[in-house]
């Protein structure tokens, strides 16, 4: 037999406490006795006078407390730099420390230096290296360090392996394939231009006299259909002899610089008598 189950009433809930403010509350806790009411309130407490404090004036750093460095040249006593960006690497080398390096030292100056954790260079120093390309012994100068790492922002870590002379010679080397790639470019653009045609093979002579990169048969090509394009350039005979000359085709060099020579003797301009003097040394040989 079934037994019927008497159903729940819902559970009455009781309406929420309001809470005292916590003001009110604190005001309690510390004073059990103050009245309750509203209208019953305690005055307030007149605030403390507090003491103005004055900075004391700083005390000048003697160099006994300084901060060091150790270095080859010994201990060096370096101070804060005032301006620095940075409040890790902020110290230079204190000025009157100079007369502990060697004679030529110059000061270094952290804030126009690019450095990582390593810290700025407080000093440059001359600098015996070796040259990595043609072996031989060169001075990295105190001058010439200042201008790599404060005026052409180098890295403090980047530091010169070649010489002078060698370094220069790269520059050119690479300014010259610039300039070689540029005039090709151009020549392709303009198929049909004589002055092109020979801009590329004049560039051919130097990238293969001086790097000795570049095309000889590309270089004569261009000055014969220079001179195709323009029977009045006579300028496309010397160079065709020229670059024959660097292929080791002295026949043909020598046919082409005594017709250049015939051609360019109505011709009087400065460019034209130097070719034709070095034209004139060449067939002499």
């Amino acid at each position: 037999m079934a037994v019927a189950r008497r159903a729940r009433e819902p559970r009455k809930r009781s309406a929420p406490q309001k809470r005292p403010r916590r003001a009110a509350q604190k005001s309690r806790q510390a004073k059990p006795n103050a009245p309750r009411s509203a209208g019953d309130k305690q005055p307030r407490a007149e605030p403390k006078q507090q003491r103005k404090r004055t900075a004391k004036p700083k005390r000048a750093r003697s160099d006994k407390t300084r901060p060091t460095v150790q270095t080859q040249y010994g201990e060096l006593r370096v101070q804060h730099v005032v301006g620095h960006p940075s409040t890790w690497y902020t110290y230079e080398l204190v000025p009157s420390e100079m007369s502990k390096l060697p004679p030529g030292a110059l000061r270094a100056s952290p804030l126009r230096q690019v450095f990582g954790l390593g810290g700025p260079k407080l000093f440059y120093v001359d600098s015996q290296r070796r040259c990595r390309s043609c072996k031989r012994s060169f001075v990295f100068s105190a001058k010439e360090q200042r201008h790599w790492y404060e005026t052409l922002k180098f890295f403090d870590s980047s530091t010169a392996i070649d010489c002078l002379p060698c370094r220069r010679e790269r520059r050119d080397e690479r300014k010259l394939l610039e300039r070689h790639s540029a005039i090709t470019k151009q020549a392709r653009a303009a198929p049909d231009d004589a002055q092109g045609q020979l801009a590329v093979a004049k560039s051919i002579f130097a990238l293969r006299s001086r790097v000795e990169h570049g095309n000889l048969n590309a270089g004569i090509a261009a000055a014969r259909k220079a001179r195709r394009l323009d029977p009045k350039l006579v300028e496309a005979l010397y160079w065709e002899g020229r670059l024959q000359e660097l292929a080791q085709r002295h026949e043909r060099a020598r046919s082409c610089l005594q017709q250049f020579r015939t051609a360019a003797e109505k011709l009087r301009s400065k460019a034209m008598a130097k070719m034709r003097r070095e034209a004139n040394l060449l067939l002499g040989k």
